[in-house]
């Protein structure tokens, strides 16, 4: 079998091992006084399935020696967040780890025209900028996870994390909308 037939398996395989990984990690760990922070790592965590499994879907993904390390590290930030849910420099130290995989992973994938769907023209489109700004804002949001330590107590900054992660369910919603819209209206012109 040849790593073209292990494309999507693997990728399949990995987000649901780390979805596991990061829930068993908040399994694990006692909640006492630290709800926001385990909601917003659920949040994060079923977010980023949910990404993954609808990116997966829609974009022709090769295996990717890098690329899979940045889905592997990306993931392995959020399970190391949910296991050390107790220690809140480590916690956020975590979060904007995956800030900045994120990040690496928006501009490789942007470097490598991961965007480029031939029969999809409107929807290359949206994907082109998507990964500009998921490079841009993902990259800016680590930056300012890292930074809260520095200017808000650590019970303010676990709400506020909390509110990021509910808003990236708005962001990923319109996102998919959008990429169904697109692809619908492509097509249709065919």
């Amino acid at each position: 079998m040849t790593f073209r037939r292990l494309d999507r398996p693997l990728f399949y395989g990995g987000s649901a091992l780390g979805f596991l990984l990061a829930v068993a990690g908040l399994i694990y760990n006692p909640w006492q006084g630290l709800l926001p922070r385990a909601a917003a790592s659920l949040s994060f965590a079923l977010s980023l399935l949910i990404r993954f499994l609808w990116v997966i879907g829609l974009l022709r993904w090769k295996f990717n020696v890098i690329r899979s390390l940045l889905f592997a590290v990306l993931w392995t930030c959020l399970v190391w967040a949910c296991w050390h849910l107790i220690d809140p420099l480590i916690w956020i130290r975590a979060v904007a780890c995956m800030g900045f995989c994120g990040s690496l992973t928006e501009a490789y994938n942007f470097g490598t025209g991961q965007w480029s769907l031939g029969d999809s023209p409107l929807l290359s489109r949206r994907l082109r900028r998507d990964h500009v700004q998921g490079m841009i804002s993902s990259g800016l949001t680590g930056i300012f996870i890292l930074s809260l330590p520095l200017w808000l107590p650590v019970g303010r900054s676990d709400w506020l994390l909390l509110v990021l992660s509910l808003l990236e369910w708005g962001r990923l919603a319109e996102m998919v909308s959008s990429h169904r819209r697109l692809y619908r209206i492509d097509h249709a012109q065919i």
